[in-house]
């Protein structure tokens, strides 16, 4: 991984992400959204990894015909160099113990994404007991409660809030029906790769938001019960429970923010005409980093110059084959 790939994935992804913070955020389209947001890092992180050559003839400026260099005139340049110098020249260069800023740079990223890795291992580590105390009945200490990962809820019973429970069970059974624990696992890859980038966080983010718009949406839309929900989770608000970045979907995150999407009219279908947008911005930025000029010289240019330069040879040779064969004049016979 280059530094040059790294910058061009940055810019990739910061138009991508920017794309949706001006164009698509506002919109109640939720799943083309979530879509989106899934494969917009995966786009970001691929363009500048292809590499598509476009072949173009390059120009064939006329070779100015120099005389050949003498050997013999090297030779003799060669021998009368000062012996220090050619003694100097054929010393090998000692070696020292160097690093560049490239190798830091990349034990750096190395080391973070180690780390993330490690910290995405114990996430699963604990979530997996907490699972093993969760069949056992057992969820003390666990403040997500209500969440889902997967196939499972967490749950805790109050009693007297069956009205309450209900919708609240129906927003997980949303999380759990539409996989939305995938797509925190593939963002948190993602995250691995680029964790320098903060737009990878804003993704990650963004696409939480999504998921709960998606829950809440499918509530309403299931139940009819839509200021009956907007004030269970102004409830949920005023009772001052916030939801740690984790794995799992929380009901209690994203409060404001949901109740804003829960007040927004359904977006209206023309809209979704936006969504064509990302064609040309894929277009744009696919020539910018994906595709590379390469000059190629015509096939007769190099045999041409080749051609030339064994008739040249061949001259030489015939000259010195010719000189060697002139037979020496004859001695006159000794009277």
């Amino acid at each position: 991984m280059s530094v040059s790939y790294i910058l061009e994935s940055a810019f990739c992804m910061a138009c991508l992400y920017a794309f949706y913070w001006l164009a698509l955020q506002r919109e109640t389209f939720f799943q083309w959204n979530r879509i989106y947001l899934l494969l917009s890092p995966l786009i970001a992180l691929s363009l500048p990894a292809l590499h598509i050559s476009l072949e173009t003839p390059a120009a064939t400026p006329d070779i100015p015909q120099t005389p050949a260099l003498e050997l013999s005139a090297l030779v003799e340049q060669a021998q009368a160099a000062p012996a220090h110098f050619r003694h100097t020249l054929a010393q090998p260069v000692a070696e020292g113990w160097s690093v560049s800023l490239g190798t830091l740079l990349w034990w750096a990223y190395l080391l973070g994404a180690g780390l993330l890795t490690l910290r995405l291992l114990l996430r699963i580590v604990l979530l997996w007991r907490t699972i093993g105390r969760y069949r056992k009945g057992d969820l003390s200490g666990f403040e997500e409660a209500p969440a889902s990962f997967f196939g499972l809820i967490f749950w805790k019973n109050k009693p007297g809030q069956a009205a309450a429970s209900s919708l609240i069970l129906e927003h997980e059974h949303v999380h759990v029906r539409q996989w939305h624990s995938l797509d925190v696992l593939l963002m948190e890859a993602m995250l691995i790769v680029q964790w320098f980038n903060p737009l990878m966080h804003a993704f990650r983010r963004s696409l939480c938001a999504v998921h709960e718009y998606i829950a809440d949406a499918h509530v309403v839309r299931g139940t009819g019960r839509r200021s009956e929900y907007a004030t269970l989770l102004v409830q949920h608000q005023k009772a001052g429970q916030r939801a740690r970045s984790g794995l799992v979907n929380t009901f209690h995150s994203l409060i404001k923010h949901r109740l804003l999407m829960l007040a927004r009219r359904p977006s209206r279908p023309f809209r979704r005409l936006k969504y064509l947008l990302i064609m040309p911005l894929f277009a744009a930025l696919m020539l910018l980093f994906s595709f590379r000029l390469v000059e190629t010289l015509p096939a007769a240019a190099p045999l041409a110059e080749a051609m030339r330069k064994a008739d040249l040879l061949a001259g030489m040779l015939g000259e010195v084959t010719v000189a060697a064969e002139k037979p020496a004049p004859a001695s006159e016979p000794t009277p």
